[in-house]
């Protein structure tokens, strides 16, 4: 639904509740109830540090506050979060200057086990080079790629070869349950939604509800630790739908709408 503007008969402007509104507003109210701290704040420079870590923002929103303090917005998820809290605490503005790499990729030259990975692309002659070595192959996890990432960015030699073997541990960790945490900030979200689908109880159902609890209450976003709460937010919102209409009947005086 859209959110609609309409005049009273005494001249004042409302606005009516759109169903997002209605039902992020369960939501919101359902964090403040239940023990799960305060809602995710919004990200200025007042906020405190020790808040910000508790509070999960989009990779965009880390960005454009970084690009208005004149932070690097360089690298992963993970190195904004540390940027902007060191900014948060100290006022000290983290600027990386880029390492010059080739442009050339390395898959230009030809793949090979024993090939130094330099200027590493997920481009068709990559993907088609994992393919021919691992059955099955459909991509790196989010796990291995920022290993990858993080090797480079340090300066490691490491070949192709190895890469493979990093998928490999990867899988028998998945395989063996060892899996059970994402170590960075970048998989947050991907984490939460393996282990939502993994519970049996739960592969009917979206992902999308449960996760807009986890994303705007403070502290670990894991799925166990929300898991006894998840039917009773989704009923909680599926209230809210049946009620959204009502809800618009009730619109908020807006003064200052033109």
């Amino acid at each position: 639904m859209k959110r609609v503007l309409t005049d009273n008969p005494d001249g004042t402007v409302v606005v009516k509740r759109t169903k997002k509104e209605v039902t992020n507003s369960a939501v919101l109210a359902y964090i403040r109830d239940n023990g799960f701290g305060e809602p995710t704040p919004p990200l200025t420079p007042a906020l405190q540090a020790d808040v910000f870590r508790q509070h999960y923002y989009d990779k965009q929103e880390l960005m454009d506050f970084c690009h208005d303090k004149g932070i690097s917005t360089t690298g992963l998820k993970e190195d904004l979060n540390k940027r902007i809290e060191i900014y948060l605490r100290t006022g000290q503005k983290i600027v990386v200057k880029p390492v010059p790499r080739s442009s050339i990729p390395d898959s230009q030259g030809g793949l090979r086990l024993d090939k130094r990975v330099v200027n590493y692309k997920s481009d068709s002659k990559t993907r088609a080079f994992f393919e021919r070595h691992l059955p099955g192959f459909t991509g790196f996890s989010a796990l291995v790629q920022k290993q990858i990432k993080q090797r480079l960015a340090d300066g490691e030699v490491f070949t192709y070869g190895e890469a493979i073997e990093m998928h490999n541990q990867f899988m028998r960790d998945k395989q063996s349950g060892r899996l059970t945490t994402v170590a960075h900030d970048s998989c947050q979200y991907n984490q939460f939604f393996m282990d939502y689908k993994a519970d049996e109880g739960q592969k009917l159902h979206s992902n999308k509800d449960a996760w807009m609890l986890v994303r705007n209450s403070a502290g670990p976003k894991t799925y166990r630790r929300y898991q006894g709460r998840i039917a009773e937010i989704r009923q909680i919102l599926s209230v809210g739908e049946v009620q959204q209409e009502t809800e618009t009947d009730k619109p908020l005086t807006c003064p200052d709408v033109i």
